[in-house]
């Protein structure tokens, strides 16, 4: 356990490690008790959690290096490096069935006989305006119009309506590959970033139920473009939990962020540098944003008043760049015998009738006020779990203070 340094930091410890053999570590998701685990190698990795690690559950083979993931109700959508985005199905017993591969096989006959259905990718090269023409670099749910959007390194973002999985819907939104999507949950509101360097707002524009389920293209439009630098590409966006601000990360090692109005009429954009290198992903919880980089460290930010940021912890432990994490509150439960255990869920249950915030000083674990689990992988092939306590509790810092984790 790292002691803590000042009253504003946090106490930190690395609570489990495991080695995928599978190589790099290119994308996370949780789900309820599982880790899905993307890798360079074209394996889906799943691991369930384990008071003092992981333990593998199942692999999914790609065939294909997996750049993204996301995780619906019951299904997993993987994005691959060879332009194609799979689904697979859960079921009662956990296990996993491949569902479709996106564009559908009915949606890529249906559209190859209808004209204008053909885009030029390249000098003497066309293909269906549906399909990615390279790596799908990342996945975003927008669960209010029940669509999936996948960016891809071909410079566009694909709409999929998830009721059929067909293709409603292509944008040429950046000059460069496409390498994240943030979703508002509302609106209709989403954001890309690209390594052309800059972040472009976008709007759907039908709201009703026909436009909705109909398969009419052209109703996203750009509402602004946040330049940042064209010699820094942004790797990664993440909004606050309350979309109030958009962060970016970007190949110079800051974290930009743009305080956004409702509007979408006004962006307050603030800076700061976050790592010695490039930061590589980005997540939030509550007035917290972690950042991963290719120093292979990552570092937790706490939001303080109006959007001042401050670094309140530095997780050191793995050994190559972290390109992907994943951060969650813990769901804990209490039996007579003090035994322990988390999830994923946001939630709080104990047998007594203690309320979340309550201090638990346990044989081999302490539960910190306010504290969140992170989830991380690397280039090193690595995936890493780990305990953030936020020390506004002077009882659990005390106890915290030079014992073991």
């Amino acid at each position: 356990m790292k002691k803590q340094q000042s009253p504003n930091q946090c106490t930190y410890a690395c609570m489990a490690s495991a080695e995928t053999q599978k190589g790099c570590i290119t994308s996370l998701a949780l789900k309820g008790n599982l880790v899905y685990v993307g890798s360079q190698s074209g394996a889906i990795l799943i691991y369930e959690k384990a008071m003092d690690g992981f333990l593998e559950f199942a692999q999914l083979d790609c065939k294909a290096p997996v750049k993204a993931l996301a995780i619906g109700e019951n299904r997993l959508f993987g994005g691959l490096q060879d332009t194609k985005l799979k689904v697979w199905s859960h079921h009662s017993d956990k296990s996993l069935k491949l569902l479709t591969k996106l564009p559908t096989v009915q949606d890529r006959i249906v559209r190859s006989i209808k004209p204008g259905s053909f885009v030029q990718t390249r000098r003497h090269h066309k293909r269906l305006w549906i399909k990615h023409a390279d790596a799908v670099s990342c996945l975003a749910f927008c669960l209010e119009d029940d669509l999936l959007y996948s960016g891809s390194w071909d410079k566009t973002v694909k709409v999929w309506r998830l009721s059929d999985f067909k293709c409603v819907d292509s944008i040429r939104a950046h000059e460069d590959a496409v390498n994240d999507i943030a979703c508002a949950r509302k609106g209709g509101i989403f954001f890309t970033a690209s390594a052309d360097g800059t972040v472009r707002v976008w709007r759907s524009d039908h709201r009703d139920h026909h436009r909705r389920h109909s398969d009419h293209r052209g109703d996203r439009r750009l509402v602004a473009t946040l330049v940042q630098s064209k010699e820094d590409a942004v790797n990664c966006l993440e909004l606050s939990p309350d979309e109030s601000i958009l962060y970016s990360g970007t190949s110079a090692g800051r974290i930009n962020y743009w305080s956004i109005d409702k509007s979408l009429l006004k962006f307050n954009k603030g800076s700061f540098l976050a790592h010695k290198r490039s930061v590589l992903c980005l997540t939030t919880l509550q007035n917290f944003v972690c950042s991963g980089s290719a120093d292979s460290t990552i570092r937790v930010w706490r939001r303080g008043e109006g959007i001042a940021h401050s670094c309140v912890a530095v997780l050191e432990g793995h050994s190559g760049p972290v390109k992907c994490i994943t951060a969650t509150l813990p769901s804990v439960s209490l039996d007579s015998s003090s035994s322990f255990s988390s999830s994923s869920s946001s939630s709080f249950s104990s047998s007594s009738s203690s309320a979340f915030g309550t201090c638990f000083h346990l044989p081999n674990y302490h539960l910190l006020c306010g504290g969140f689990v992170v989830y991380s992988g690397s280039v090193d092939g690595t995936l890493k779990k780990w305990w953030v306590g936020d020390n506004d509790c002077k009882v659990c810092a005390t106890a915290q203070s030079g014992r073991p984790f």
